[in-house]
């Protein structure tokens, strides 16, 4: 088991047991811990101009000391090479709120990452940023009129429902879980929408460790995020609960296994209903005054962009959103992955053209996939569609989607959701028939 101990006070480390020593909430000195994250986190949430709840910025604290025991403790070091077994102890301003719901919390990050998470609250943690402390920041964050929270990453379907909400007349804060690149294309896009508030912050996980690179937690941060900004967003509206909305198509929601050895491997959970309901019922026992929406979970990626509200403002825009999950290697989107994959189905699917441009390059790295196919490493993802493909179309589709984890008992529910995984392979099989693609 790998020890993690995660606090906001550097004197608590002093008699703590750890593999892992991570501060929260501050940066890396000499002589504190070699590990930390969340330095500008505290700083940016308090140019809200209204109070967070607790609950919310502990579950922060909680999300924090989660995605830094993910990047920190290797999944080589495991005894199967993968799931890995991590006790995480985190201070907090309420811990007795958190015990009770500690299972829960274990069981829905163990289906988010695979591994096995044990969580133990203490006392000492950082408490909200006070009157004083906001009111003396400038470059507030305007909450006035804002009525939900919409997470905004840069992406496509980020970009299609903050258009939609706004088209629909709500005043979404837009949400930004800001890294190296992503803060460009995010701040760009949001200047192109109607005036909407915006939070962007960066986690900044620093340390000694080398870093594990499959991060499967890593919006686990994004959702406490909003958490904080929907906490503070309730103040006005007494108090009432408000939506979190998670714009992400139900076919990569559901994240189904594209071959026998990618049960999720390869991409987060954190969309899956399952998830989803899971973390929700810990929202409301902790009273986390949140209410997670995601309202194209029985939508394709082509039909999300196809039936977006305003079609000329996301025709201009949509090329300039980023989907590849390494597109950094090259400041370039590569075009042959599975999120390139889908991305190009969609703009195929739903007649726009699509005119990516990344950076200083201009379309993927692999326009003609053909030239793709022509190396296993290069071909590996297309190939997995083509297996996904061929069993969907062989019928044993249902056990297929269900691999990806549970499924709502309600049959409607269920079906719906095993429709659109259906249309959304489906998509992307026309794309690559259209290109004469024979993988």
């Amino acid at each position: 088991m790998t020890r993690v101990f995660a606090h906001p006070d550097q004197a608590a480390f002093s008699s703590a047991k750890y593999e892992i020593p991570v501060l929260l909430f501050g940066r890396v000195q000499v002589g504190g811990p070699p590990n930390a994250v969340g330095n500008q986190v505290r700083r940016q949430l308090a140019r809200l101009d209204l109070p967070i709840e607790q609950s919310a910025y502990d579950f922060l604290a909680i999300a924090l000391a989660v995605a830094a025991a993910d990047r920190f403790a290797l999944r080589s070091a495991a005894d199967d090479g993968f799931g890995r077994n991590i006790e995480v102890t985190v201070g907090l301003a309420d811990p007795a709120r958190w015990t009770p719901v500690a299972k829960k919390l274990e069981r829905a990050l163990g289906f988010l990452s695979g591994d096995q998470w044990h969580f133990n609250f203490v006392a000492g943690g950082d408490t909200v940023p006070s009157h004083k402390e906001r009111s003396r920041l400038k470059n507030k964050v305007d909450l006035e009129g804002a009525d939900e929270v919409c997470l905004f990453s840069g992406g496509m379907d980020s970009l299609i429902g903050a258009i939609d909400r706004i088209a629909d007349g709500h005043r979404p804060l837009l949400v930004s879980r800001s890294t190296r690149g992503d803060g460009g294309y995010q701040t760009y896009l949001h200047g192109m929408l109607p005036e909407v508030p915006s939070l962007r912050i960066n986690d900044d996980i620093r340390g000694e460790l080398q870093g594990e690179p499959s991060t499967r937690t890593r919006s686990i941060v994004f959702l406490a995020l909003a958490a904080c900004a929907a906490s503070a967003i309730s103040r006005l509206h007494n108090d009432s609960i408000v939506p979190l909305i998670i714009p992400e198509n139900g076919f990569i929601s559901l994240n189904p296994p594209l071959t026998v050895r990618r049960i999720g491997a390869l991409s987060t959970r954190t969309v899956h209903p399952h998830f989803i309901s899971s973390l929700q019922a810990i929202f409301d026992e902790v009273g986390i005054p949140a209410a997670i929406e995601n309202p194209y979970f029985f939508k394709t990626k082509g039909e999300a962009l196809r039936e977006c509200r305003d079609q000329p403002l996301v025709t201009k825009l949509i090329s300039k959103t980023t989907s590849c999950g390494k597109w950094k290697r090259y400041w370039q989107q590569c075009g042959r992955c599975v999120p390139c994959l889908i991305r190009r189905s969609a703009f195929h699917a739903a007649g726009i053209a699509d005119e990516t441009a990344t950076s200083k390059h201009v379309g993927y790295r692999f326009d003609d996939l053909n030239d793709a196919l022509r190396t296993d490493r290069d071909r590996a993802d297309i190939r997995a569609v083509s297996a996904a493909i061929r069993r969907v179309n062989g019928g044993d589709f249902g056990k297929w989607v269900i691999r990806g984890g549970p499924l709502p008992l309600d049959p409607t529910a269920r079906n719906e959701h095993k429709d659109v995984a259906r249309r959304g392979v489906f998509e992307i099989d026309q794309f690559l028939k259209d290109l004469g693609i024979d993988a």
